[in-house]
Formats: structure tokens, C-alpha cells, sequence
């Protein structure tokens, strides 16, 4: 099996943390709340949604991030699920 690269890993998890039904997803969080949540920067959380390597919708100008698909992505993560 070839090796996947660190990029490609994140993105990986990423699509693994996302929930399918809206009803499913939790509330809605900020990119402030998200970056308090993974113990992170702001312009981290910025920089890692632009590169969708974090579970994120845009709704017009506005990043939108849910509770559910957070921690869904931060134990994965955490895990170091390959």
C-alpha cells in the first residue's frame, strides 16, 4: 500500500469526521469556539478550514463549524487514526 502523505492524511480524517444527516451535526460553532476547543490559534483554525483539513461549511461570507464534527475530528485525531 503506498504512503499516504501528512496533507493527505488530514484531509483523510477530515472526510471521516464529517456527519451526513444535518440533524445529526450538534450546534452550530464559531471559528473563535472551535480554536478555544482544539486549544488552538484563530488564524490556526483560519488556516486549517482554508485548507480543508478541518471539518467546515461557508454560508456567504461566514465559517460554520458543528459541535459534533469537532469532536469527532479532535478524537481522530487524537487517536492517530491511519
Amino acid at each position: 500500500m503506498a504512503k499516504m502523505s501528512a496533507q493527505a492524511h488530514r484531509r483523510e480524517i477530515t472526510k471521516r469526521s464529517r456527519i451526513e444527516n444535518p440533524d445529526e451535526r450538534g450546534e452550530e460553532m464559531t471559528v473563535e469556539e472551535v480554536a478555544e476547543f482544539l486549544k488552538l490559534k484563530v488564524s490556526t483554525v483560519r488556516q486549517l478550514a482554508s485548507m480543508r483539513e478541518l471539518p467546515v461549511y461557508k454560508l456567504f461570507r461566514y465559517l460554520v463549524f458543528y459541535r459534533n464534527e469537532i469532536v469527532n475530528y479532535r478524537n481522530l485525531i487524537l487517536r492517530g487514526t491511519r
